[in-house]
């Protein structure tokens, strides 16, 4: 970004229309009434106790793997949690808390990250 070379922006492109295309494609040729939500269960999520204990061991766990990670693997977890903000948005939203594999990419990233070494990945700043 500094160097102000933007050519990765074409190619983010082509990757956007290589999805945009066959999924528009594809939506076109095969008709069904089909709805991306069944409903919003912000509320249910925060009431129920089932949702309550799902978001428990959502929040457990990914704490469980920030613990295990050294201090360049903790901010790499913070800066992808702040990233995930949207998801974890969407699942308070229209998912169900108690669904603990909504919650899986998460706890599986912090898995990967505390056990991999960024001594090689990032330079001493």
């Amino acid at each position: 970004m500094k160097k102000k070379d933007f050519t990765f922006v074409k190619e983010i492109i082509f990757l956007v229309i290589a999805f945009i295309v066959p999924y528009a494609g594809l939506r076109m040729m095969i008709h069904q009434n089909a709805s991306f939500v069944e409903g919003i269960y912000f509320w249910d999520n925060f009431s129920s106790p089932f949702n309550l204990s799902g978001l428990l061991f959502g929040v457990i766990s990914i704490y469980f793997s920030y613990l295990l990670c050294n201090d360049k693997g903790k901010m790499f977890i913070r800066k992808y949690l702040f990233f995930s903000i949207p998801y974890l948005i969407m699942i308070a939203m229209v998912g169900l808390f108690w669904e603990t594999r909504l919650f899986l990419p998460l706890i599986l990233t912090g898995i990967v990250t505390a056990a991999h070494q960024f001594k090689n990945l990032i330079p001493n700043q």
